[in-house]
């Protein structure tokens, strides 16, 4: 975000601070903030948070690991890939399949393989005792590095979330995610 001493980009920022405010994003410093500007995705097209129905639970999962791939491949870890941040629409259906497609959210948190995880987000997580995370008691007093592992334990903990009874992912994990968090440390080594 440029700032307000930058006459040159004053309709820029104009410009920026009038989005930002009308998605209500506001009470919020934006002086030489970073901003991020993606396609917005719109309910009206089909994009969802949602639980996949029985019908698009193959073509969502099959999405989810094509996009797990993808971040390990490129050394990404997302750090936070939960139901929330995974956008979903069902592109065309015919009487036997459904093909998805979906759209991965909120970075703010990524981190490259092999750099340090914000200590603070670590100890929050513990600190709650968020299951939905893929940290356990102790982490918070070593150093984290982002890894493979980390993508693997979101793809399995919402693969098996899909296939639960649970449409609340918080309150599945709240039950699982301790043992989806051992189960995938085993898988790894």
């Amino acid at each position: 975000m440029p700032g307000e001493d930058v006459p040159e980009s004053k309709a820029v920022r104009s410009m920026l601070l009038e989005c930002c405010k009308s998605d209500h994003f506001v009470g919020i410093d934006l002086l030489y903030c970073p901003l991020i500007l993606f396609p917005r995705l719109f309910v009206d097209e089909g994009w969802v948070i949602s639980k996949p129905t029985e019908q698009h639970r193959q073509g969502y999962l099959g999405q989810l690991y094509a996009a797990t791939i993808a971040l390990n491949t490129a050394g990404v870890a997302h750090l936070d890939m939960r139901p929330a941040n995974i956008m979903w629409r069902s592109v065309a259906e015919e009487a036997s399949m459904s093909c998805v497609e979906i759209r991965l959210i909120d970075f703010e948190d990524a981190e490259l393989f092999g750099d340090e995880i914000c200590p603070e987000l670590v100890s929050t997580i513990i600190k709650l005792g968020d299951r939905r995370y893929p940290f356990t008691t102790g982490d918070e007093k070593t150093t984290q590095t982002a890894n493979k592992f980390h993508n693997d334990f979101f793809y399995e903990a919402v693969s098996q979330w899909t296939a639960s009874e649970f449409e609340n992912f918080q309150e599945f994990m709240a039950l699982s995610g301790a043992e989806i968090f051992v189960s995938t440390k085993q898988m790894i080594k």
